[in-house]
């Protein structure tokens, strides 16, 4: 990269198109360049960033396989918002997703996706938004939500409206145009 000292990179919301800006800065920490007209596919070399947080393609035309997100837990662990929502990604989602612990924001909807919901995801364990709707995605949405709540949540209204639980599980979940199966806890939702 010409730019090694780069922190944030924002292009959101232009006209910019051809590939992805190649921007591998190592202090790399937020790189935003949604809504534009960048195509082909998406580098891998971006998921071995060390200090990657926030990582935004969507409302693209890009093409390809989510990229295996490979690397040692360090090397990936940081990233907090993923979306590559809106595109033309087609393939599965990555196994490996269950090594991302601080991801807050799972955005991968309006693309090709097929394949299984892939059971790592039940390791991300402080997810608020998995929006995955409008893929050709199936499997069971059981042990996400699961793997979701605490283990001492207390469905008490009572308990909820006292503040005395503190769960802070999924927020939003979107799986809407898909084949995905299982029965919701709803028990576990109700105020």
């Amino acid at each position: 990269s010409d730019l090694p000292n780069m922190l944030d990179f924002y292009l959101h919301e232009n006209f910019f198109t051809g590939s992805l800006p190649q921007v591998f800065s190592p202090h790399l920490y937020y790189y935003e360049v949604g809504y534009n007209y960048f195509t082909h596919s998406i580098p891998n070399e971006f998921f071995a960033l060390h200090q990657l947080n926030y990582f935004d393609v969507r409302y693209n035309y890009l093409t390809g396989t989510i990229p295996y997100m490979a690397g040692s837990t360090e090397q990936y662990n940081t990233v907090e918002f993923l979306s590559m929502a809106n595109n033309f990604l087609s393939g599965t989602i990555p196994s490996d997703i269950g090594g991302y612990y601080y991801l807050v924001d799972l955005l991968l909807y309006h693309n090709l996706l097929t394949g299984t919901l892939p059971q790592t995801l039940n390791q991300l364990h402080i997810l608020e938004s998995l929006l995955l709707q409008d893929n050709r995605l199936s499997g069971n949405l059981n042990h996400i939500i699961n793997a979701s709540m605490p283990k001492n949540f207390d469905p008490d209204p009572m308990d909820i409206i006292a503040n005395q639980t503190n769960y802070q599980g999924i927020s939003s979940i979107d799986v809407s145009a898909n084949q995905v199966t299982g029965s919701i806890p709803w028990q576990r939702f109700a105020l």
